[in-house]
């Protein structure tokens, strides 16, 4: 099992999250993946600060959407999401690139997102 950090210290509008090693992630760079695998979970936890929006948290492999994601209201009590799912059913070869996108829905103003993409190979 592999985890994958991503973040954004300061909220900003819909982007891609910074891997861990503060680099902005994107459709043509993030975690090139070295082996065959599976892309088993995700979760995210971040400050609303303001506002009245969604957050739609989501893993992209090769500059394309999954369909697998975290959403958070501003509503909700709790300021996070996790969500699983089976080996196989989102795969990756060695040099696929998972990058995660946040796509703002709202006017919500945020910060200190932190997501992890948990990973099976």
């Amino acid at each position: 099992i592999q985890y994958l950090q991503f973040g954004k210290s300061e909220g900003a509008t819909s982007a891609y999250l910074d891997s861990a090693s503060g680099v902005t992630s994107g459709q043509d760079n993030g975690y090139v993946m070295m082996r065959v695998g599976s892309i088993t979970g995700i979760s995210t936890s971040v400050i609303i600060l303001s506002g009245d929006g969604k957050l739609s948290i989501k893993i992209y492999k090769n500059g394309q959407d999954t369909g697998f994601e975290n959403l958070i209201s501003s509503k909700d009590k709790k300021k996070l999401d996790y969500d699983i799912q089976s080996e196989e059913i989102i795969t990756y070869e060695p040099g696929d690139i998972l990058s995660v996108y946040v796509e703002q829905i709202g006017e919500i103003n945020w910060s200190r997102m932190t997501t992890m993409v948990e990973t099976i190979s």
